[in-house]
């Protein structure tokens, strides 16, 4: 019969099985999960030798499951996810481990926002919060703040996000762990992108971004880089955008991460799109609505979706297209996504306006505005009075439409969103030349060339040069 060894004389084992772990998180890091939990899994065997005894045994091996979890989750076995972090959990309660248990509570919070299931997600995470605040863990705290900034995020609700992320990313600083201060930067962007203009953003993104590079941490300057295509999107600076994108694939391809990919692939459907190239946006939307699938994000199913309606809308395929933002609303209903819902109804007012049902159309933009609205969506805010004012003057209100307009301007210009501008300048000048008032568009005209010259775009600077000597013909 063999003498059992404790592990606190017998260094090289406790070494060895500390050491399987570390393997395990490296593996996970570079993205080679397979590896990463073999080593996890070798952790646990070794554990569960009889020719050793180890000091807290359950408490290695709640450290193993919960690791194991964590791989699951990552390669979307949410079932045995769920599995590794229930053992991992009733572990941790058994040897009376807090800060264990909240990590397991994370984790399984974490499953319930990957299943869309935001309230069972909030209350994973809130309990896990309790249990960090009562073991004095300031940065588990700032964890659970910012998986909580995520789920109201998710929900629409931006005030309240915007302050769990803040108090997240103050504990960060706090504690010195820059990794959680690159994220909450990164999801403070995101709320700012929303509310507050694109300068707040593109600050909080570049800081993030900054922050990522220097720690290392490929997974954050991925999604930084990805934030900033957006900025340079909403700016109209495609070029920048693509970039953005193409580095955050790159990197998301070495990683092997599925879902980071189908993000950057749909950035760059999108861009080709409204590069005017549809037939590479239709393969990225492809390619990404296919690994969304894959991972079971119905959201970004929901995404790819309306998407290719937009590639159908602009080949002229109104009733495909319809379908296709049909079915994107129902999904985006079903998991709660209002700012995806707001997208749908909008592009479903656009298909009625080209049939000219206007009344039905007008109906889909009023509730596109409203949610809009409420999840502090400025640019889909000032997207829909804009297509409200389109309505209005089809009916023969042009004065009405100009105020419509006028309002989606103040938006747009006060949140630095140039990308949409232009369009709006050119809506006023139609508009105010519909009703015969010349002198207002004229006014509008050089007021677009400036706006075009201090954003160094020759080209609208030169569109609306020509615009306004054609006024100036006509007036005189």
């Amino acid at each position: 019969m063999h003498e059992k060894t404790t592990c606190l004389t017998s260094a090289p084992v406790d070494a060895q099985h500390r050491w399987f772990i570390i393997r395990g998180r490296i593996h996970f890091e570079r993205g080679a999960l397979t590896a990463a939990k073999a080593e996890f899994e070798q952790a646990g065997r070794l554990i569960d030798t009889e020719e050793y005894e180890f000091a807290e045994p359950n408490k290695r091996r709640a450290v193993v499951r919960h690791s194991l979890g964590v791989v699951a989750r990552k390669r979307d076995n949410l079932e045995i996810a769920v599995e590794c972090y229930e053992e991992s959990l009733a572990l941790a309660r058994e040897i009376g481990s807090q800060r264990g248990e909240a990590a397991s509570l994370q984790g399984l919070g974490n499953v319930a926002r990957k299943r869309e299931s935001l309230k069972a997600a909030a209350e994973y995470y809130e309990e896990a919060l309790a249990l960090t605040q009562e073991a004095g863990d300031r940065q588990g705290q700032a964890e659970c703040l910012n998986s909580l900034g995520n789920v109201l995020f998710q929900r629409g609700n931006l005030p309240r996000a915007e302050l769990y992320y803040k108090a997240s990313l103050r504990l960060c600083r706090e504690v010195g762990d820059r990794q959680g201060e690159a994220r909450s930067l990164n999801n403070r962007g995101n709320v700012a992108r929303k509310r507050d203009g694109l300068e707040t953003a593109e600050e909080y993104y570049d800081e993030s971004l900054a922050l990522s590079r220097e720690i290392g941490d490929r997974k954050g300057e991925a999604a930084s880089l990805t934030s900033l295509a957006n900025i340079a999107v909403m700016r109209g600076n495609l070029p920048n955008a693509r970039s953005y994108y193409e580095k955050s694939l790159i990197i998301r391809r070495e990683m092997n991460n599925r879902q980071g990919k189908a993000d950057s692939l749909h950035g760059l459907g999108n861009i080709a799109r409204m590069s005017g190239d549809l037939g590479t946006a239709e393969t990225y939307h492809m390619q990404s609505l296919g690994l969304y699938g894959k991972v079971g994000d119905r959201q970004g199913e929901a995404k790819c979706l309306n998407s290719f309606g937009n590639v159908l809308f602009q080949r002229g395929n109104l009733p495909s297209a319809e379908l296709y933002y049909k079915e994107s609303l129902r999904l985006c209903r079903e998991v709660g996504d209002c700012q995806g819902e707001a997208e749908c109804l909008i592009n479903l007012g656009n298909v009625l306006f080209m049939y000219g049902n206007l009344i039905p159309a007008e109906r889909y933009y009023v509730q596109s505005l409203a949610l809009y609205r409420k999840v502090g969506d400025r640019r889909g805010e000032a997207q829909s009075l804009s297509n409200l004012a389109e309505i209005v003057r089809e009916c023969g209100s042009p004065k009405i439409a100009e105020s419509y307009v006028e309002e989606a301007f103040v938006i747009l210009h006060s949140n630095a969103i140039i990308g949409d501008m232009f369009n709006i300048f050119h809506k006023l000048i139609d508009i105010c030349n519909q009703r015969g008032a010349e002198a207002r568009a004229i006014e509008w005209c050089e007021q677009a060339i400036e706006f075009a010259d201090r954003t160094e775009n020759e080209m609208e600077c030169e569109e609306f040069k020509k615009r306004q000597a054609e006024l100036v013909a006509t007036e005189g």
